[in-house]
């Protein structure tokens, strides 16, 4: 529904840098399990037994990378105070919830749940400074100008590149 929305705002970027970081999360998650083959927690009773592999969880990076989507295309989009921070909470609520869950259900060690959140951060910070959803200011410049070095050079000296 996010993607939908954003290509109907004309935010392609935005829709490119959201499937990128979903499909690289979900990508990398899955090459772990199988480079791992982590066995689930056993337990006596179980409430609910999987027979995938359990690290990393793909709950914890998939709710990692689609909750850091959130939180980054709503500092960029969302100007309204009020909204923005009720997003933010709910954002971050959501990676509690679904962190617990995974533990209460008996389905996940903490291992597989840090190192889910760990790829679907990864993902989001990795493709945030690779390629952020919305262009950096003097990203035009061209290699004549020197380049964003020039620009940054530029600026610390307190005057504007050439």
């Amino acid at each position: 529904m996010l993607l939908g929305v954003l290509w109907l705002k004309g935010r392609r970027r935005s829709v490119a840098w959201t499937a990128a970081v979903m499909v690289g999360a979900s990508a990398t998650t899955t090459l772990l399990k199988l480079a791992f083959h982590r066995n689930r927690p056993q337990w006596v009773d179980p409430v609910h037994a999987l027979t995938s592999f359990s690290f990393p969880s793909g709950h914890a990076s998939g709710i990692a990378s689609g909750m850091g989507v959130v939180v980054v295309l709503t500092l960029i989009y969302v100007r309204a105070a009020a909204v923005r921070r009720g997003l933010l909470a709910l954002a971050a609520i959501l990676v509690i919830v679904v962190g617990t869950d995974r533990i209460l259900l008996g389905v996940h060690n903490v291992s597989d749940l840090i190192a889910g959140y760990a790829v679907g951060g990864f993902w989001v910070l990795i493709l945030l400074a690779l390629y952020p959803p919305e262009p950096q200011p003097g990203a035009e410049l061209t290699s004549r100008q020197g380049g964003l070095q020039g620009c940054v050079r530029g600026r610390r000296r307190g005057r504007e590149p050439p």
